[in-house]
């Protein structure tokens, strides 16, 4: 059992660079244990209609034959009867624990609302920005660096792609069939969660769907991007990558090769849970 809520390492990957650049107002209270969001408003891309339906009861093996001890306590976490959502986040940091460790959960996850919190942020990466608020993970350590030659212009480091290092790794310890059976099986809490947020008639698989076509359309950046710095903050030179959204914006920011690691793992995960197109 080492993939569910794998996302959390795609989100990790692909979310917690956008605090170097994108103005974060701090959060003034802790989240509770359920986190309260208002109404968004409608994506203009979300429809009434179910594209990607993905089974309500997910096939965990098909038989019980010659599954090892290890399989078999997976099968039986899998099996066990979904908890409210408000009490989801013991069940889900216990997952979480088992994969990373309890150290390494307590330092890069936020403690409460995990399910709401990973809703909202797939739901935003198509934003200009995404919320600190309700952030599911904490940012990457270290510094944004810059490199500025005698002419003043400003690129950005190529020595920023280690600090995503560790989580590139833990992607690529991702099975994608085990993660889709945990997103599944927790499916009816993610769908509450979305529906929180306003979108009672929508269906959030076919928003995640959307939300991965999205990254997986992020521009490719050939060398270190130039960088201007009107203000505080650092922003591109050039106005189509400042046009795009956080997470495109990200992927440019963890290099190209991090980027194509991230984009295959969200396009194995896509052709798991996407219904195939009408013939």
């Amino acid at each position: 059992m080492k993939s569910f809520l794998i996302i959390v390492f795609i989100l990790v990957i692909t979310g917690v660079g956008a605090y170097y650049y994108l103005q974060i107002e701090e959060a003034k209270d802790q989240a509770s244990q359920s986190v309260k969001t208002e109404p968004l408003q409608l994506p203009e891309d979300a429809t009434p209609d179910i594209r990607h339906p993905i089974p309500e009861s997910p096939m965990i093996f098909d038989s019980d034959a010659d599954k090892s001890a290890e399989e078999m306590a997976a099968v039986a976490k899998i099996e066990e009867p979904l908890p409210s959502l408000e009490e989801s986040d013991n069940k889900i940091k216990e997952i979480l624990a088992e994969i990373f460790g309890d150290n390494l959960v307590n330092q890069i996850f936020t403690q409460t609302g995990l399910i709401h919190r990973f809703v909202v942020t797939i739901d935003t990466l198509p934003d200009k920005k995404l919320s600190n608020k309700f952030r599911l993970i904490l940012p990457a350590p270290g510094k944004f660096l810059v490199q500025k030659d005698s002419g003043d212009k400003i690129t950005v480091d190529p020595d920023n792609v280690t600090r995503y290092s560790t989580y590139i790794q833990l992607l690529n310890m991702l099975e994608t069939e085990q993660f889709v059976k945990w997103y599944t099986h927790f499916y009816p809490l993610i769908q509450e969660a979305y529906d929180a947020l306003g979108y009672k008639d929508r269906y959030f698989n076919d928003r995640f769907i959307f939300v991965i076509d999205h990254l997986l359309e992020a521009p490719e950046v050939i060398g270190p991007a130039q960088l201007v710095r009107p203000k505080v903050f650092y922003e591109y030179a050039d106005p189509a990558l400042e046009r795009l959204s956080a997470g495109q914006k990200i992927l440019l920011r963890i290099g190209p090769e991090n980027t194509a690691i991230v984009k295959a793992k969200l396009a194995e995960i896509r052709k798991k849970l996407a219904a195939p197109p009408l013939e």
